[in-house]
């Protein structure tokens, strides 16, 4: 596979580079000792600054290689909003930290967060390091390529247009009772093929991507992208646009590092971006008060933008409360639970044995363990989550309930590693790209979700079925030539 070494926008080379990597790895010691001093004394607001210092010379360590560490950097980023955010607004309010529990479950939120920066950076460093470049061309198969990229593109235009009436009929229900009654008592009464349809949307346009089309080609399928992440702003959901904008930056940046003649991303871009941020962040705020029906009379940008941070940085409340409720949480693997559920829980076992899971934001389900953002949710407040809210979950707390600190350190290393692989596989088949960009897309998101979503959305019956639609399309030259030959040796044997 060819990898261009040219520069891209704000990468260091030269002596730039070498003082760089001196302060990265120095500030990143200064940060260690430091944390071991401050846990070792209990004082959380140290250990916090403690942590800042890792966190920050981890950015420097994606700086000097951005081109091939622009995934762990947008990971790191969206960790520091989830999971450090509200604490570092409170930093610099206050002049301190604010936890909402007890000293040692403050040291014990501190612990997870440091593991975390730390160990993700060392399994990026083993794939990196150790694992070398293929040098194999990318997909050259210029048939099965354009196939791939007709049906999947075709799929993605059709689930799009199926979307559509999924979201109003959510948006009407929503006008008419509350956005909590969306997940306490709607029953879409669409067609289940139409909701079928409409979750292929994003595997489809993944492995479309994956084929790595021309800038031309992308334009409208990028386009589609963000207008359905607004078009999910009508039924509450920020998640979905702020996901599109997170992949397609990853995105541009893999296609800058294959072809940076191409100009992916400009200077002028990255520009607009940090200009565009903050008035983006402070929307996203003032959204929740649309959202909720507050009052909106006082609302400024900068302080929805500082509202931001400490709404979206509660995350890490959750792993206090996990920490908190250890002993009342049901027994069970929750890095994995998504998983258990849909293996036992799904179409095929409730045709073949009539194996449904209970209904979500009931007792029943919250205390049955078939999910730690909703068991966690229900012994923080059982009346509100009835009422159809939820305090999310967070792989961190989800990694230590299971396997404590070392969990914490393991699956930071996997995660780290994965962000690495993706750029040692562009050379792979288009609809394997799709897969990875798929399970990148919701990695984004498991700051404050469960663990095992980027297993779990691939793996599951409507996104293996349109990979399948897709496969079959592509390569039903083989498939049919392969049949034959087998009906003849059938025959003739």
């Amino acid at each position: 596979m060819i990898i261009h070494t040219k520069k891209m926008p704000f990468n260091f080379d030269g002596k730039c580079f070498k003082i760089i990597s001196f302060v990265d790895k120095t500030l990143f010691i200064i940060g260690l000792l430091f944390f071991l001093y401050s846990y070792n004394i209990g004082y959380t607001t140290w250990m916090f600054y403690a942590i800042l210092i890792v966190f920050f010379s981890s950015l420097l360590y994606c700086c000097q290689n951005i081109k091939k560490r622009l995934g762990l950097l947008l990971f790191y980023l969206v960790f520091f909003l989830f999971l450090m955010g509200r604490m570092f607004v409170d930093l610099f309010t206050y002049g301190y930290v604010t936890y909402n529990f007890d000293p040692p479950i403050g040291s014990h939120i501190n612990l997870c967060l440091f593991i975390s920066i730390v160990f993700l950076r060392f399994g990026f460093l083993i794939i990196e390091k150790f694992i070398k470049l293929q040098d194999r061309p990318l997909f050259q198969d210029k048939y099965h390529l354009y196939r791939i990229k007709k049906i999947s593109k075709f799929i993605f235009y059709l689930a799009i247009l199926a979307t559509i009436p999924m979201v109003l009929e959510e948006f009407f229900y929503i006008l008419n009772d509350s956005y909590g009654a969306l997940y306490t008592s709607f029953e879409s009464k669409i067609p289940s093929i139409i909701r079928v349809i409409s979750n292929m949307r994003t595997i489809s346009v993944f492995v479309f991507l994956g084929c790595f089309p021309d800038k031309k080609e992308i334009r409208i399928p990028i386009i589609f992208i963000l207008l359905n992440g607004c078009l999910q702003m009508l039924t509450g959901d920020r998640t979905n646009l702020s996901q599109a904008i997170l992949i397609i930056v990853f995105y541009y940046g893999l296609r800058q590092l294959l072809a940076p003649e191409e100009k992916w991303i400009k200077k002028s871009y990255i520009i607009i971006a940090f200009i565009a941020i903050p008035f983006f962040l402070a929307f996203m705020s003032f959204f929740v008060y649309i959202r909720e029906g507050f009052n909106t009379n006082e609302v400024t940008i900068f302080n929805q933008f500082i509202r931001f941070f400490r709404s979206i940085g509660r995350s890490v409340d959750v792993i206090g409360y996990g920490k908190y409720y250890e002993s009342e949480l049901p027994s069970r693997i929750y890095t994995i639970a998504d998983i258990i559920n849909y293996f036992k829980y799904n179409q095929i076992t409730a045709f073949l044995f009539d194996m449904h899971l209970p209904a979500q934001h009931t007792k029943d389900f919250a205390l049955g363990g078939y999910s730690f953002m909703h068991s966690l949710t229900y012994l923080i407040d059982p009346e509100l989550y009835l009422k159809g809210h939820g305090a999310g979950s967070s792989y961190v707390a989800e990694a230590y309930f299971d396997l404590g600190y070392i969990g914490v350190a393991v699956l930071n290393t996997v995660y780290g590693a994965f962000l690495a692989y993706i750029y040692k596989s562009l050379y792979r088949n288009p609809i394997i790209i799709g897969c990875f960009l798929q399970a990148i897309n919701i990695m984004f998101y498991v700051p404050r979700g469960a663990a095992d979503y980027p297993i779990t959305y691939i793996l599951n019956i409507t996104v293996i079925s349109a990979l399948l639609i897709i496969f079959v399309y592509s390569y039903n030259d083989i498939i049919l030539n392969k049949l034959h030959k087998l009906k003849r040796k059938m025959k003739n044997g």
